[in-house]
Parts: C-alpha cells; sequence; structure tokens
C-alpha cells in the first residue's frame, strides 16, 4: 500500500470511528422535562422531584446545574444533593433538596439536566416564607403547621414532633438480590440536613439489629448494611426498617429497604470411594464390612443391590436400603453384612453394588481357605491418646474397628515403648480390643 493510499485508508478509518461515536452518544437526548407537583414549589425545605423523558437515558451520565435566575449565581450546595432513581431508557426521576427560604420574597432558579449531546432546562419558583403554593400539591410527605409539625400515619411516629425532628424524604437501595454468602446493601437516605447520624436507626424486621455505618452529612446519606450469609435451605427475604430519631422502637412505615438473599447452591452426594474391606469369609459364612468415603454423604442414598454369580451370571439376590445398615458422617459410612455360608466344597461369589451408582461395587468370596482375610489399607485413627489411670494408648477412627486375625495381631503391630528409639512388635504381655470405633492396647509396662 503507497503513501497516498494509507493516508486514504487512514481518513475514512477516521470518519467511520467518528460516525460510530456520534451514533452511540446521538441518542442519549433529554426531550422534556416536568416537575413533579408544579413548578412552584414551599419555602420549607424539600425534596422536589424532577422527571425526565427522552431517549436512552440509560447511558451515560445526567448532569445537573442549579442556579438563581435573576443573579446567576450557581447553588452547587443544592446540585451535590442530586439523587437519580427510577432510571429507564426513555425517562429518568432526580430528586434535588432545596434548603429552605427564609427570605421574604420568592427565589427564582434555573434548574438545567444534560448529558454528552443534549440539554433542557426549567424554571421553579420557590415561595417566601410563609407563602403558600398556587397548587394544592405539598411537595414534601409532611403537613405543615406555624407551630410544629405533625407526622401523617405514613412516616409512623408518635404525632406531633418538634419542628426542628429529622425527616425521611427518599429511600434508595444499590441492589434487591444477593448471593447466599450475603454481603453489603448500600442504601441512599435523603433526610433533613441537620440529622445526625448516630441517631440514623436500622432494625431487622425480626426485631434485631444488624451492623451498619453511616457516611455522608447534609440532605444525603450512605447506610451500609452487613447482610449475614443465608445458610438455611430456601432463599430469604429481608426487611430493613428506618428511623432517624434514634429510636429502637419507632419506624418509618413507608421507607423499608428489602433484599433477597438467595439459598445456598445444594451439595449433591458424592461418592468417591467404596471399599469391601472383608472380602474373603469362610464356608460357615460370616460378615463382611463395607466402607463408603465421599462428600455429603447420606445413609439413605446408600441403597445396595446384592448379586450372586450363577453359571456365570450376575443374578440379583435381594436389595437392602442404606438406611437400614449404614452409620457414619458425610465423608465416610460404613456397614457390616452377614453372608451365609457356602455348600461344603464350593464357593460362592457375592457381587455387592451401590444401588445409585453401580460403577461402585466389589465382591466377596465365601469358602476360600475357611478363613477371614482382608486386604491391606491405609486406615490413620483420628485421635490417639494414652490413658493416665490404666496406662491403656486408645486410638479412634471414623468407623467401627473389627479384629480380622487376633493370633496374628500381635507382630502386626509396631510401636515405641519403654523410652527405647526403636519401634518393635508387641509381645504376648500387651492385650488389645476393639469397642465400636475404638481399638484399645494395654501394655504390660507404661
Amino acid at each position: 500500500m503507497n503513501k497516498k493510499s494509507f493516508l486514504s485508508f487512514l481518513l475514512c478509518f477516521s470518519l467511520a470511528f467518528a460516525l460510530l461515536k456520534v451514533s452511540v452518544y446521538a441518542e442519549s437526548i433529554i426531550d422534556n422535562i416536568t416537575v413533579i407537583g408544579g413548578n412552584e414549589i414551599n419555602s420549607s425545605s424539600s425534596l422536589i422531584s424532577f422527571s425526565l423523558t427522552g431517549k436512552e437515558l440509560n447511558q451515560g451520565t445526567v448532569r445537573i446545574g442549579v442556579y438563581e435566575k435573576e443573579s446567576g449565581t450557581p447553588r452547587s450546595d443544592i446540585e451535590g444533593t442530586s439523587l437519580i432513581g427510577n432510571r429507564t431508557d426513555e425517562c429518568c426521576t432526580v430528586g434535588l433538596f432545596f434548603p429552605q427560604n427564609d427570605n421574604k420574597k420568592n427565589i427564582n432558579y434555573t434548574v438545567s439536566f444534560s448529558t454528552d449531546t443534549s440539554s433542557e432546562s426549567i424554571d421553579i419558583i420557590q415561595l417566601s416564607d410563609g407563602s403558600t403554593p398556587d397548587s394544592d400539591v405539598i411537595n414534601t410527605e409532611e403537613e405543615i403547621t406555624t407551630e410544629k409539625t405533625t407526622v401523617t400515619d405514613e412516616n409512623n411516629t408518635d404525632g406531633e414532633i418538634p419542628e426542628d425532628t429529622s425527616i425521611i424524604y427518599q429511600l434508595l437501595q444499590d441492589k434487591e438480590e444477593m448471593e447466599s454468602s450475603g454481603g453489603e446493601l448500600i442504601l441512599t437516605l435523603m433526610t433533613s440536613p441537620h440529622t445526625e447520624n448516630e441517631k440514623i436507626t436500622v432494625k431487622n424486621s425480626d426485631g434485631t439489629f444488624p451492623d451498619f455505618e453511616v457516611q455522608g452529612s447534609g440532605a444525603r446519606r450512605i447506610i451500609k448494611i452487613k447482610v449475614p450469609e443465608n445458610k438455611d435451605s430456601d432463599e430469604k427475604t429481608l426487611e430493613y426498617q428506618i428511623n432517624t430519631t434514634g429510636s429502637k422502637e419507632i419506624f418509618a412505615k413507608d421507607y423499608k429497604a428489602r433484599v433477597i438473599v438467595k439459598a445456598p447452591a445444594a451439595i449433591s452426594m458424592e461418592v468417591r470411594e467404596f471399599i469391601v474391606v472383608t472380602p474373603n469369609l469362610p464356608e460357615g459364612g460370616s460378615s463382611t464390612r463395607l466402607t463408603v468415603k465421599g462428600i455429603n454423604l447420606k445413609a439413605s442414598l446408600l441403597d445396595l443391590d446384592i448379586y450372586e454369580i450363577v453359571d456365570g451370571r450376575e443374578v440379583l439376590a435381594c436389595s437392602i436400603g442404606g438406611e437400614e445398615i449404614f452409620t457414619g458422617t458425610e465423608n465416610i459410612m460404613s456397614s457390616s453384612l452377614n453372608m451365609d455360608g457356602s455348600t461344603p466344597g464350593k464357593t460362592r461369589i457375592i457381587v455387592i453394588k451401590l444401588k445409585n451408582n453401580p460403577e461402585f461395587n466389589g465382591k466377596v468370596t465365601i469358602g476360600e481357605e475357611g478363613n477371614i482375610s482382608g486386604f491391606l489399607t491405609e486406615l490413620y485413627p483420628r485421635t490417639v491418646y494414652r490413658e493416665n489411670k490404666s496406662g491403656n494408648i486408645v486410638m479412634i477412627f471414623d468407623e467401627p474397628i473389627t479384629l480380622a486375625n487376633k493370633n496374628s495381631i500381635h507382630e502386626k503391630i509396631a510401636g515405641e515403648f519403654n523410652n527405647r528409639d526403636s519401634f518393635t512388635s508387641l509381645n504376648a504381655d500387651f492385650s488389645f480390643y476393639s469397642e465400636g470405633n475404638k481399638f484399645i492396647i494395654s501394655p504390660s509396662e507404661a
């Protein structure tokens, strides 16, 4: 590509990019502004709501400017109280907190709203002290009298309260749902500028008081509530009530925050290992031990299908409910099954399968060598301790212990005794026995 062609390409690319940029932002347009309740507002401090309509108003930033119309003086103190809510593609609600007008004349304001591509403004009049708007609409949510403020039942107080009592004008929350782990719920509270953070109180619907902190000053406060983890099997709806008086009993009825905390994901049972601990039994029959290892094990889900090999085929002999035979923890469970003996001189082969997980199975051979035998496996005690009074050494396992061959077990167990540096096998002076999941060794010398 020569230099001229490259420059032409670059110019076309730049124009295309510029057009693309314009097409994205051109749609964020403010068409109209309406003051909810009318353009004349009370002299008292109040939260005034503006309704903006247009296109793609949920894109980008809505900038706000407030000026005294006659002097052009900017009112950054009012701009700083802006609160944007109910924002959709075609509509946006903006709240501004106007301070009380103590002057003897009306104040004319110009309020402008702009996006990256459009700007609109509207004039409003805040009446002088003691005046009443032409409309019957009162912008605050309280009924104003000259000597005291009577709060309507919706605000849920004792009725007549001092004129300087803090008032809640609006309450917004940053989320309505969160994961089961809980987290932080952030509330934006529009209130009287003189409200003390220390008096803002939050209460759960169950009557308890959550951990929370309050930040900010003036008309806008931020409340951060610590939402606890949901450990229940179902989702949980939490409701928080607010007041600005410090009361532990009286809260605003109309200003509540609700959040749904999802239920934790169900942990399904997972089998990881199935062991036939004693796979060889004598002709006369005996019991064989089974061990299942996994995650979130439930005995009710460990049903067994028992087959016998007949003419080379597996024939179902019976099914056993796991709840009837398995005991243990959610990570390891065990069972003992009684097996009938075999015909003298013959061998029976039994196949045991987990009904819901047949890939986990094992065989029991009855009649081979006439002895009970198992296989070597790593088995570690959960706890080992020595009893002070008896001197016995006690090992506690996660499952019941059965002694397979008492005659040879002395030489199978080695330990360090009498402060010797080397391990030696047990001699005949040591006795041992099992009790459930305990294996106990009684040495003659401690």
